[in-house]
């Protein structure tokens, strides 16, 4: 065998020009790109120049940076007064693009453009002026000098709609916490209002059905969002909304469609975390007589909804909600017994939740509390004695004839949780379902879609839900990076310019590693569901992380954990994660059994 010696070219060092006293720009391990002064230039003990800085409102504090992570920025090129979109700036870099961004926001000024995008920045308050529903006429009536906002994009979205361009959809994205589900809700007033105005039938009917359509958002806030580390009204599913038009360009209706609801927060929410409102609301704003029919006296008697150490918001007051949510409900067209069961079934599965398990010596489980069993029954309308069959036994097909085991407590606590699960969420698709049947239009000349997913997510610990969900975020970046680079690449192409050197982001990579390619090149998903096929009889989840460690050991995306055997990191488009593996074979089934 020939050896072959290649000489490592050297690596040429970035450099910095600037001198001691210079105002400049540096990567704050906390902050990002911050302002400064560059006090000290040293080397360190690889003789590699460091730069110390110190911020300019803490001017004691230093840090060392290598030239990588410093810049010098002309404040004449940064008058972020006069920039509305980032593609008018002089300077463009990442330092210079976060300074204009987050001086706009101290100023107030939260919607930035990037051309047709609008960049929103959450400034967690209400009070900003040109964000009140007053304003909307400004933007309506294309009034000279306004602000950037997201009903820029809202009115683009409507006027091309009118103009033959076909249907439109609005990508809401972000990380979680970042705004969505609230940019949701008033780009869909938005759109009604402007309808309402330039549509040349001016009837009642049309402010009812756009009532109706603004109305379902406090319905499904109630069922599908929860309170969360980085979000006191987070969105546990994601959304698409179809609102409906003629060719006049009259809201006519809207249809929605749910993904992912987050299952595993109707038992176990998280530390310092809540389960979905709608538990708490009805607890504390039903009436005496509700509240003695149901048997819901308290929050504090329900582990479900106590276990993340966190039952109150702060700001938010839940029998308030609860008024809103009821009036919602009715407003959308549901009956009172509709309403009536919807709660119900809430209660019922709370009840079912604190239901327990005995075991004798031959691991066969027996329900614990039979009475809990019982007013679970009554409250499902169901028989009791075969729901306690149900939770304690399986029942098997083999050639032709009927087998029926018994379960050990663990088993039967997971059948529980797993029907508790199913029961919520078919509640919750029903709910969507009885609101599309009072707000969708049977006929649509055509729509204007909005997509309102759960953002990308990073916890202490990420498990299964995380994992679907930047999954989910990771293909939407996919398709936005696809859409707009081969868009504005073409368009350089048609106007003569050489993009042979450009080479957009490309995320495919990480796709590839979670969904697959093919059979013979199967992603995390599809190992995930072979080890679980494989080890039927014995499900222990570091099986799985082993398998996927073997797989992928060399892939760029990601990469084994190097102390703990449970975790693996994903480099995932906005950032690298490491998700714990605990549970996730069991989630994954999501198994509910047949009987």
């Amino acid at each position: 065998k020939k050896i072959w010696l290649r000489k490592r070219k050297k690596k040429t060092e970035t450099q910095f020009e600037g001198t001691v006293g210079d105002t400049i720009y540096f990567y704050h391990p906390e902050k990002a790109w911050i302002k400064g002064t560059l006090k000290e230039v040293k080397q360190n003990r690889f003789k590699k120049k460091l730069y110390v800085c110190a911020p300019s409102d803490q001017p004691h504090e230093t840090y060392d940076v290598t030239a990588r992570k410093i810049t010098t920025l002309r404040e004449e090129d940064l008058d972020s007064s006069n920039i509305t979109d980032l593609l008018d700036m002089r300077e463009l870099s990442e330092a210079s693009l976060l300074h204009v961004l987050q001086k706009r926001f101290l100023d107030d000024f939260i919607y930035t453009k990037i051309g047709p995008i609008v960049v929103s920045i959450n400034p967690f308050k209400w009070t900003i002026p040109y964000c009140q529903n007053e304003a909307m006429d400004d933007y309506i009536n294309q009034k000279m000098g306004i602000p950037p906002h997201c009903w820029h994009v809202a009115d683009d979205c409507y006027r091309n709609l009118m103009d033959n361009k076909g249907n439109q959809v609005i990508l809401i994205s972000g990380e979680s916490g970042a705004g969505k589900t609230e940019c949701c809700k008033t780009v869909i007033r938005y759109i009604s209002k402007l309808s309402f105005k330039l549509a040349p039938n001016k009837e009642e009917g049309k402010t009812s059905i756009t009532q109706q359509i603004q109305e379902s958002s406090p319905i499904l806030e109630a069922f599908g969002n929860a309170k969360t580390i980085n979000n006191d009204n987070s969105s546990r599913f994601g959304k698409f909304i179809k609102l409906q038009f003629n060719h006049a360009g009259d809201v006519l209706g809207a249809h929605i469609t749910n993904y992912l609801l987050e299952k595993s927060r109707i038992n176990s929410p998280g530390p310092d975390e809540r389960s979905y409102h709608v538990f708490y609301q009805l607890i504390r704003g039903i009436s005496s007589e509700e509240r003695e029919r149901w048997h819901l006296n308290s929050i504090e008697e329900f582990p479900s909804l106590t276990s993340g150490n966190c039952t109150t918001v702060e700001g938010m007051d839940d029998v308030e909600e609860y008024k809103i949510l009821l009036n919602a409900m009715k407003v959308v067209g549901m009956s009172q017994e509709t309403i009536e069961n919807i709660f119900q079934t809430v209660a019922a599965v709370l009840h079912l939740l604190k239901v327990e398990f005995d075991e004798n010596d031959d691991e066969q489980s027996s329900v614990k509390n039979p009475k809990q069993v019982e007013l679970v029954a009554s409250l499902l309308g169901i028989d009791a004695e075969k729901l306690t069959h149900g939770l304690t036994t399986k029942t098997l097909i083999i050639m032709k004839k009927e087998i029926v085991s018994p379960l050990d407590a663990n088993a039967a606590n997971a059948a529980k949780v797993s029907m508790a699960n199913t029961i919520y969420s078919n509640m919750f698709d029903f709910i969507i379902e009885t609101i599309n049947q009072h707000i969708c239009s049977e006929t649509c000349d055509r729509f204007i879609g909005l997509l309102d997913i759960f953002g990308f997510e990073t916890f202490e610990i990420n498990s299964f839900e995380q994992f679907c969900i930047n999954f989910a975020n990771e293909t939407l970046q996919y398709h936005y990076n696809t859409f707009n680079f081969q868009r504005d690449i073409a368009e350089c192409k048609e106007e003569g310019l050489d993009v042979t050197s450009i080479n957009p982001p490309n995320n495919a990579p990480c796709i590839h590693l979670i969904r697959g390619r093919n059979r013979m090149n199967p992603g995390v998903f599809a190992i995930l569901d072979e080890t679980i096929r494989v080890n039927a009889k014995d499900l222990k989840d570091v099986k799985f992380r082993n398998a996927i460690a073997k797989r992928f050991d060399n892939h760029t995306h990601f990469a084994p954990h190097k102390h703990d055997p449970m975790k693996f990191l994903i480099k995932h488009y906005a950032g690298d994660i490491y998700y714990d593996v605990d549970g996730w074979m069991i989630k994954n089934m999501d198994e509910l059994k047949h009987d």
